[in-house]
């Protein structure tokens, strides 16, 4: 395999060239099932938990995007756990909350705080009906609220329920509201993306099928779609990452209906729903699955005359990449970016 170039700090990197970021400090083991959530302010990127062979992890660790330097804070308190979800509402954007996934012998239903000022974790006491417990389900999330759909229950099954689960930060409530349309089938590993007031879901996995559909929740009136792919649309997979900027999604990897570990990227536009696979100029990192993709901004060199706006001018927004795993049984924690063509970010 091509050893991709290194992005040094107030490096500009080009467009679709994979690079690896090489930040100094308290580096995470490596992992999978964890979660990758950017900050703005400062910038930086929280990993939540995880696991790897050794077991699953209680800790959370800092990606400093100012500084490239990795810090692991005295945060106690988070039960271990893999394949969660996190979010950051709204209403409250210094804390950090984690719904669900597993420990080594069971799924977990609870929802847990993270104040990031002061460090603390708590335990939420939520009311309405909690979804059951269920590992590597999708979340995205709309203003203060969290929307889970599907996730695993047991080996290669799904959950048995096709729910729509909504978690509203303000009051620490579940609902399940009444749905119309075509909704998808109960499935894990699927991922699922918010832009808009539009939340949609690609691919994951029930038993021995593998999807390469896409499906579109609509928030506002909750009824659910199933859409037409256009483009070169993804092939079947499972256990991908995915994120969005302005109007794409972005999803990376994953694994294949035939098993294998993919290191593909497309964009899908959610207006014309037409996909494009990134051509990559220079060498892929390593298949894998089971990782994060989140979107993050470093800050642009002085001088560059790329930008078109005072904001842009300031900032490089990026796609990165997170740990994982190939289908060999190797585990990761390098940490790599890609700048994608970004048109409409509004």
């Amino acid at each position: 395999m091509e050893i991709l170039p290194i992005l040094e700090r107030n490096d500009s990197p080009k467009l679709n060239v994979w690079y690896v970021l090489s930040p100094e400090g308290d580096v995470p083991c490596v992992r999978v099932g964890h979660t990758c959530n950017f900050v703005s302010e400062p910038p930086r990127v929280l990993v939540i938990g995880g696991a790897n062979p050794d077991g699953s992890f209680a800790d959370v660790y800092i990606l400093d995007l100012d500084k490239f330097q990795w810090s692991k804070p005295d945060w106690p308190g988070i039960s271990s756990r893999y394949e969660h979800s996190a979010f950051i509402p709204d209403c409250d954007q210094k804390k950090v909350y984690v719904f669900g996934g597993a420990q080594q012998a069971t799924n977990l239903n609870d929802v847990q705080i993270l104040d990031q000022e002061n460090g603390k974790w708590e335990t939420a006491e939520t009311h309405g009906n909690t979804p059951s417990p269920r590992t590597c389900h999708s979340m995205a999330s709309v203003g203060s609220k969290f929307y889970v759909f599907g996730g695993g229950l047991s080996g290669p099954d799904p959950v048995p329920d096709a729910a729509i689960h909504v978690f509203n930060a303000e009051d620490n409530s579940w609902s399940q509201p009444d749905v119309s349309g075509n909704p998808p089938c109960s499935r894990h590993g699927h991922i699922s993306v918010a832009v808009g007031i539009y939340i949609y879901i690609h691919g994951g996995m029930a038993g021995t099928n593998i999807f390469d559909d896409l499906y579109k929740f609509d928030t506002v009136n909750h009824t659910w779609s199933k859409l037409q792919q256009k483009g070169h649309a993804p092939s079947s997979r499972t256990a991908h990452a995915a994120t969005s900027i302005g109007k794409k999604v972005f999803i990376h990897g994953g694994m294949s209906a035939v098993g294998a570990a993919l290191d593909d990227v497309y964009s899908l536009d959610t207006e014309t729903l037409r996909w494009t696979q990134i051509s990559i100029d220079g060498p892929s990192p390593a298949p894998r699955l089971d990782h994060t993709l989140c979107a993050v901004e470093i800050p642009k060199p002085l001088g560059d005359s790329t930008a078109e706006t005072a904001e842009e001018k300031d900032r490089e927004i990026l796609l990165l990449v997170f740990g994982g795993m190939d289908t060999q049984g190797e585990i990761f924690n390098d940490c790599i970016v890609l700048r994608p063509e970004i048109v409409n970010k509004n």
